[in-house]
């Protein structure tokens, strides 16, 4: 594995005839290689001594030559100082040292965790060698899966997640406790469900939060003792599907062919309450009431779970009722009267 050269002055192979020996090492340097093993380093601290040797092909050292190695990383986070971690590295380079085996030293200071690759370059051969970081201590929180828009009464899903992390926003492993509660509040809903959790690898889960009151932008916050606290991005909470339908404006008496005044209006409404925006009502006669119902009989709510009908008309005179119907749910409306029109015509009895 060592190479050999002959000595200066020594004739040519094939010109002159032989040289007898004896042959010397070479001293020529064809690579960089880490004389030390890997380093385990927490996030944001410097790591022990790292040393990187120029050598011979069979892994010695080339004394008489220095060599000017350059350090990189893999990681984005990660910058070079010098051996007593006082000093970055601007450029990030080191030379050898020939008085000293043609070593050269250095440390190394990385934010992000995880295993990032160092690698010594220079024209010669060049080393890689891969370290470990690790996290520094639980510093904050993160909300990693944030809240989505959802339906009132119904879990949030995906299920919100909150991190654990360090300073650096590296995830922890740490399983302290962190809690949920509704921040920004513009429905004044309540926040239901499994509120505080235990983190897990660093993370907590929140499986079945849920909202009771529709809203536009409600925000979570989540806590955590000791740990800066987190707010989520803004999310809605929408009406569920029609549950009661009740009459705002009930019909009054009116005349035969002539529309209902006031206009009927019908409230629509979920299961706990809210108002149902863009629900389709549609009017009908009640059970019983004789004649035609003309006009629009069919309506969508506005933003406030309102359907407003305006031209309603029954054409014969009685008692009559109004149903209105969302789907399945229904409601009948108290009775009124139709009354005739003014004289029109004669007809022989």
């Amino acid at each position: 594995g060592t190479d050999f050269v002959q000595p200066a002055g020594a004739p040519p192979v094939g010109g002159g005839g032989p040289f007898v020996g004896p042959y010397v090492a070479a001293v020529v340097c064809q690579k960089l290689a880490f004389f030390t093993g890997p380093v385990t380093v927490t996030a944001g601290q410097i790591s022990a001594v790292i040393t990187v040797q120029a050598q011979r092909s069979n892994g010695t050292p080339c004394d008489p030559t220095s060599v000017t190695v350059t350090l990189t990383s893999s990681s984005a986070g990660g910058t070079f100082f010098n051996s007593a971690g006082t000093t970055q590295l601007s450029p990030a380079q080191v030379t050898t040292d020939p008085a000293n085996s043609n070593k050269a030293s250095f440390t190394y200071r990385d934010t992000v965790a995880g295993s990032p690759t160092i690698t010594a370059s220079s024209n010669l051969t060049n080393a890689p060698q891969t370290e470990t970081v690790n996290p520094a201590a639980a510093n904050k929180l993160s909300f990693n899966q944030q809240p989505t828009n959802t339906v009132a009464g119904v879990s949030i899903s995906p299920a919100v997640t909150v991190r654990i992390e360090d300073q650096f926003g590296n995830l922890t492993s740490s399983a302290a406790n962190v809690t949920i509660a509704i921040q920004n509040n513009p429905g004044g809903g309540t926040l239901s469900g499994t509120a505080t959790v235990a983190a897990s690898g660093g993370v907590a889960t929140f499986s079945n939060l849920s909202i009771n009151k529709t809203g536009t932008g409600y925000t979570l916050q989540a806590t955590s003792t000791g740990l800066t606290a987190a707010t989520s991005s803004a999310f809605d909470i929408t009406a569920a599907a029609v549950s009661t339908l009740t009459f705002g404006q009930r019909p009054t008496d009116a005349t035969a062919g002539v529309s209902i005044s006031p206009a009927v209006t019908v409230q629509a409404k979920d299961s706990l309450g809210n108002n149902v925006p863009s629900a389709s009502v549609v009017m009908r006669l009640g059970t019983g009431s004789t004649g035609t119902l003309s006009g629009t009989t069919t309506r969508s709510t506005n933003t406030s779970g309102v359907a407003t009908f305006d031209d309603l008309s029954i054409n014969l005179v009685g008692s009559k009722q109004l149903r209105a119907t969302s789907g399945t749910p229904s409601v009948t409306s108290t009775a009124f009267t139709i009354t005739p029109a003014a004289a029109n015509k004669l007809t022989f009895s």
